[in-house]
């Protein structure tokens, strides 16, 4: 069964709503969006934490956030990302916050079809229950990617 399969109908279409609210900004204003997203961790990779190895568990991630696109080219969203993170055998749940900040470079190839790249930095505050283990800290990454607008 897929973890889709799973989303409450209740959070499906609020995050439908807002990810077709963002459309092509023209050359002089900005265009302000919000938007949502639901995330997954995989079942089963395993990470090192100090001389500890943990493996994760399916796990429900969700970012609300707000942003603009600038000169068409540009996109820049700050958002906040809230969810379940689980590791360890057996699975024992922590809570995951993150506060980000995110840059876009957009490429167009089509009307509504653009190619993306990009960074972001954030903070994150995760803690594991039964371990007391702390994972706080700086968050950094790349993305590259491929978008269609309604």
């Amino acid at each position: 069964m897929s973890m889709i399969s799973k989303i409450p109908l209740k959070f499906c279409v609020p995050l439908l709503a807002l990810a077709s609210c963002a459309v092509h900004a023209d050359e002089t204003n900005p265009q302000q969006f919000v938007f949502g997203n639901y995330g997954t961790y995989l079942k089963k990779p395993v990470f090192n934490y100090g001389p500890t190895e943990f493996k994760t568990h399916a796990a429900n991630q969700y970012t609300v956030g707000a942003g603009a696109i600038l000169k068409q080219h540009h996109r820049v969203k700050f958002g906040y990302t809230f969810g379940e993170f689980k590791a360890g055998e057996p699975s024992q749940y922590a809570h995951t916050n993150m506060l980000f900040t995110q840059y876009d470079y957009l490429l167009p190839i089509a009307r509504n079809i653009n190619l993306t790249a990009g960074a972001m930095a954030g903070y994150q505050f995760a803690a594991h229950k039964v371990d007391k283990i702390m994972i706080n800290g700086p968050v950094i990454g790349a993305q590259i990617g491929a978008e269609y607008r309604y």
